[in-house]
């Protein structure tokens, strides 16, 4: 359990038996004095309806969270409130996926190891096509990050298949080495079987995105 659900628990624990007591004395003090326990417990109420109302509305407690205030067109994240760059980031991907017709055509995408690498990168694959041809960013260290793109390609090569490349991993970049590999096992080159379908650029390399098709 969180350290900070522990604490809440135990202050509302202790105003509970703190209300208890102060009826209990208000009880033998003068008339005047009884209803100063239910006020205190409908204060109490009221602010809580606050909070809860509050984290209804805007659900996040640091400041770069609660700077997310931008929803994003693509139907399975809809409602999830991201930063406006993010926003349009993933309203192109998703659109790239839609105007290419991926919807059933394998993919994968090359992914970097570090977490604010891999936020943009694994979104980037659900919104384009939800394609759960290969997983190549599960495993904890390279190469066997890769084993089961390897396995579902010589398994079962594709046909059609389509590559996302974000910005931060280049060519020699051991996420885009893995994956070169892991198509190598079934006769598959890239970027020699490829050609680039679309590409958004971006100052920011976790923002821009290539998308190669298999030719």
């Amino acid at each position: 359990m969180p350290a900070d659900t522990k604490t809440r628990r135990f202050f509302r624990g202790l105003l509970g038996v703190a209300l208890v007591l102060l009826t209990r004395r208000a009880a033998s003090l003068r008339s005047l004095a009884r209803p100063v326990p239910v006020l205190i417990g409908c204060a109490v109420l009221v602010l809580s309806a606050l909070a809860v109302r509050a984290d209804i509305a805007r659900p996040y407690r640091s400041g770069p969270l609660m700077s997310l205030g931008t929803s994003t067109s693509v139907p399975a994240l809809r409602g999830i409130q991201v930063s406006r760059a993010d926003a349009t980031y993933i309203d192109w991907v998703s659109a790239a996926g839609t105007s290419l017709g991926a919807e059933h055509v394998p993919a994968v995408v090359i992914n970097g190891f570090k977490p604010q690498k891999t936020r943009n990168s694994l979104g980037a694959l659900y919104a384009f096509n939800h394609s759960g041809y290969a997983n190549p960013w599960l495993g904890r260290d390279w190469p066997a990050a890769f084993n089961s793109l390897r396995l579902a390609c010589t398994k079962d090569p594709p046909a059609d298949l389509f590559v996302l490349q974000p910005g931060f991993s280049g060519f020699t970049a051991a996420s885009t080495v893995g994956v070169t590999k892991g198509l190598a096992a079934c006769g598959i080159d890239f970027p020699g079987d490829f050609r680039v379908v679309a590409r958004r650029p971006s100052p920011n390399p976790g923002l821009s995105m290539t998308i190669w098709r298999l030719r």
